[in-house]
């Protein structure tokens, strides 16, 4: 999960672009999506994942599975396998549970200025950050017989901060379009390495599930960037 962390801990320290009007056909997808897409503020949504991450020097994908949970503006990631691990972001903070060594990483979320970064967060505010592009979905090998992916919008995000650029050169999603939910995501790092994300079975219950960020007894606990 430090992929998230580094994505956010970027974006976190870019300002947002001066308001810039995306073409109308590009705005009107996006309030189309939007308008698709459930409202969590007393609902919760939970999803499976798969996480494949690709870098240069690997022979063969790192890949890890787990459960997305999402519930107003919290988000919980469960790492089951290989190895457990837990990412909540809630309360203006994330912080990421790494059983096996004990620890836990708080990273500081509220200089976001009240932007979201959670799975309720309308997709009109990525071109606060982001140029937004239609594209090919991105690509995943293998699916899930039993949870076919249906057809899929594609959009391509592309930072506007050149800092943040050099860092991450583009985000992918494959949208389905009858309820805006995301099942393909992909991050491309300015190196090259990438990090792949397939969510399946999703599911929206009509009451709100608690998610609480994770302190664990006997943890450490380290702020890597302060605060």
């Amino acid at each position: 999960m430090r992929t998230i962390a580094l994505l956010l801990s970027l974006l976190l320290a870019a300002a947002p672009a001066r308001a810039q009007k995306p073409e109308p056909a590009m705005a009107a997808l996006l309030t189309r999506l939007d308008a698709n897409r459930p409202d969590l503020a007393d609902a919760c949504m939970t999803a499976a994942f798969e996480r494949r991450k690709v870098t240069p020097l690997l022979r063969k994908p790192l890949a890890s599975s787990g459960v997305l949970t999402a519930s107003g503006g919290a988000l919980r990631w469960e790492t089951l396998r290989p190895r457990p691990g837990t990412t909540v972001i809630a309360g203006g903070e994330m912080r990421i549970v790494y059983p096996d060594e004990k620890r836990v990483e708080v990273y500081d979320l509220s200089v976001a200025g009240g932007m979201g970064f959670g799975p309720a967060s309308p997709l009109s505010e990525l071109t606060e950050r982001f140029e937004v592009v239609e594209a090919e979905p991105p690509a995943w090998a293998g699916a899930d017989a039993a949870d076919p992916l249906p057809p899929l919008i594609g959009l391509r995000l592309v930072p506007r901060d050149a800092a943040v650029a050099e860092q991450l050169r583009s985000i992918g999603l494959g949208i389905e379009e009858a309820t805006g939910a995301v099942r393909l995501l992909e991050t491309v790092d300015g190196d090259g390495s990438s990090t792949s994300y397939r969510f399946a079975s999703p599911e929206v219950k009509p009451e709100p599930c608690v998610i609480e960020p994770p302190a664990p007894e006997g943890f450490e606990v380290v702020r890597p960037y302060g605060g």
